[in-house]
């Protein structure tokens, strides 16, 4: 926030700063206006003319506000993923393409877009993606291996119903009966 040539930003220290933002941002937006950010700097010791408080709203205070809506517009986004329809890597790429943008978007000159990480960050959301195909495959195995386990109970369930027909009718034993449960139990 040093960058900023405000009076507000130049007179505060970086945390003053950022709690006189936050104080401002908590407050109705009808009580945002610029008289009344002079009123709220008056009471941090700073006296500015309407066009410092202006100056304030529209640099600094609208850079805190529009990186208070990318962080909602975040949320958001994994909220989605949370409702289903989509991975956390595709909420992590929508978020990092807005980022590259805003970043390159925000550069001043032709060295600060360079020194976009575009590398780091790309990595970053393939290994995201990596990890969606590597839990996907687990999922698909675990769900294999449920409807295995359920096909065996229901193998089970359908010799144990035959079984007690055929007990009932005296075709096996108690003992036999037994004998063939335990091994049932042991299969299972």
């Amino acid at each position: 926030m040093a960058e900023d040539r405000n009076t507000i930003a130049q007179e505060l220290t970086d945390e003053q700063l950022d709690s006189f933002i936050r104080e401002l941002a908590a407050l109705p937006k009808k009580e945002r206006k610029l008289k009344d950010i002079r009123h709220k700097a008056a009471e941090m010791g700073i006296t500015i003319s309407l066009m410092s408080a202006k100056s304030f709203r529209d640099t600094t205070f609208q850079r805190y506000l529009a990186k208070m809506e990318s962080a909602q517009k975040a949320a958001r986004l994994v909220e989605d993923v949370d409702r289903g329809g989509s991975t956390l890597a595709d909420a992590s790429a929508k978020l990092l393409s807005k980022r590259i943008f805003d970043q390159l978007m925000d550069a001043e000159d032709e060295d600060s877009a360079e020194a976009v990480d575009l590398d780091q960050m790309t990595l970053a959301v393939a290994r995201l993606r990596r990890g969606n195909v590597q839990q996907a495959a687990l999922e698909a195995k675990l769900k294999e291996y449920e409807d295995q386990a359920r096909e065996r109970a229901e193998q089970k369930a359908a010799l144990t119903k035959t079984l007690d027909k055929e007990q009932k009718r005296g075709g096996i034993t108690a003992e036999t009966r037994a004998l063939i449960d335990q091994e049932l139990g042991a299969i299972a």
